[in-house]
């Protein structure tokens, strides 16, 4: 039996983005989808006819994996196997030759039984699609394959005109130089990968992305005035320590900060990191810390760039999680100074938050995980039963649902594999944390299909109350 009661912990932390930081997903993805368009068109050379795409959500499936050599969008279980697949938006029907062709045994890529070379990172033959930052590139992929496919075949055209000519002129001695092909998969990701740089690696006006947000911050992003008081009652009725580490860039965290909890939002947390790198932030890879200073509005300096120790109530920018381990393990809650450390980390990002922060740090972990709740604009009231059935309801059109393989026999997908592992509890939204109590021990029902991880869900879903108070 397992069992788990926030109150054993002794420090509580916080991934920023689809964590502490909720954005209403349609939104959110269309301003990246657009952001990520407008570069294509203005730095990567592509047609116009690429800012008048729509983004069309029902295609996008977080956790797809980008085939990078065959220009396909796959679904993939914990196995590595291949369950699903689409070329462009033409889905490829599952154990059909062509499906074989791709996955089969013949590829160098591929192990036995359709598996491939996947384990939770990108590679030189595959990008998963893991957080709602990438979410929106799997429709815009399939765009961009079956316009490159387009162009293809028109060469293809013209090359065997060509060679028909110079067969026409006997001219057999003389090889025909081929017409160049476009259909390069790898280029495409490339820009991609280009776009996703330029829109969120730098915070400045020149990014589309971070200016829209920060002009119209209202439109994607939730204020989070209930999971700021759970946060003060957790810190001073509990006497936990919160902290928050994140990938995002100091002036970007204070702007989503600032107006989720408020401009004293610092008051509430004995540990700040920004930048953090995740994951290398829990490896030996993991660079060292930079003490910094905020000035008011945007503005950070650098107060020390030669750090071997986090301190009380200070802000950093990189570090590691040793030394984050180190900085609880002095500075305990009264009282429980001789108790062995427990810290817990809460993420969306199942590899760089959940995953590694167990694997590495030993830390227990707290996966937010949208998917599962319906995600409806009803005020639909669900009934859920003990054994986690209701994860098979959650299904995308194209890809099914998030938790399972419905062509594998319902294996579950990689991804709900590592929620099963990694993932000490697991939580739709922040604020079903609200009304638990940290006292109870949660009990994962071994019979459940995420067991050993806990589930914790609430019969009124979480993004009808978020999305009913959205600003207009």
């Amino acid at each position: 039996m397992h069992r788990f009661k926030l109150s054993q912990v002794h420090a509580l932390g916080f991934d920023l983005d689809h964590c502490l930081i909720r954005y209403h997903i349609p939104k959110f993805e269309k301003l990246v989808f657009n952001c990520l368009t407008k570069y294509l068109v203005e730095h990567e050379n592509y047609p116009n006819y690429f800012k008048t795409i729509e983004y069309d959500i029902d295609f996008a499936f977080k956790g797809s994996l980008i085939d990078i050599k065959n220009g396909n969008l796959c679904k993939v279980d914990s196995n590595g196997r291949i369950s699903r697949a689409f070329h462009g938006k033409k889905e490829i029907p599952f154990n059909s030759e062509e499906f074989k062709k791709y996955y089969g045994e013949n590829d160098e890529r591929k192990l036995e039984n359709g598996k491939i070379d996947f384990e939770g990172v990108s590679n030189k033959y595959c990008v998963p699609l893991i957080t709602y930052f990438e979410r929106p590139l799997g429709p815009l992929y399939a765009e961009l394959v079956e316009y490159i496919d387009s162009i293809d075949e028109e060469l293809l055209g013209q090359q065997q005109q060509q060679q028909q000519q110079q067969q026409n002129l006997n001219n057999d001695n003389e090889n025909v130089d081929n017409v160049k092909s476009f259909n390069e998969y790898q280029d495409i990701m490339k820009s991609l990968y280009n776009g996703l740089y330029h829109i969120y690696a730098e915070y400045s006006d020149d990014s589309s992305y971070y200016s829209e947000i920060k002009n119209n911050i209202g439109e994607y992003v939730f204020k989070r005035d209930d999971i700021r008081s759970w946060l003060e009652s957790v810190k001073n009725s509990h006497q936990i320590k919160l902290f928050l580490i994140t990938n995002s860039l100091p002036p970007y965290a204070q702007l989503l900060m600032n107006f989720g909890f408020g401009e004293d939002w610092r008051d509430l947390f004995d540990l700040v990191v920004y930048h953090a790198r995740k994951p290398h932030f829990f490896t030996a890879q993991a660079t060292d810390p930079i003490e910094l200073q905020h000035l008011g509005n945007e503005d950070f300096i650098v107060l020390n760039d030669k750090v071997d120790e986090f301190k009380v109530n200070r802000e950093y920018e990189f570090g590691n999680s040793d030394l984050v381990s180190e900085f609880f393990e002095n500075n305990k809650p009264e009282g429980r100074e001789d108790e062995p450390l427990e810290i817990c980390y809460c993420g969306d990002h199942l590899m760089g938050d959940i995953y590694i922060a167990r694997n590495a740090a030993k830390w227990h972990t707290i996966a937010v995980v949208e998917e599962l709740e319906d995600f409806e604009y009803s005020n639909k009231i669900h009934s859920f039963d003990d054994i986690g059935t209701e994860l098979l309801n959650n299904q995308n059109q194209y890809f099914g649902s998030y938790f399972h393989c419905e062509n594998l026999e319902n294996k579950k997908t990689y991804w709900a594999s590592l929620l099963e592992e990694f993932s000490t509890l697991s939580v739709p939204c922040l604020s079903n944390l609200i009304n638990l109590d940290l006292d109870k021990n949660l009990i994962a029902n071994e019979e459940h299909v995420l067991s050993p991880c806990k589930i914790l869900q609430n019969e009124i879903p979480s993004y009808t109350i978020y999305y009913n108070k959205i600003k207009k």
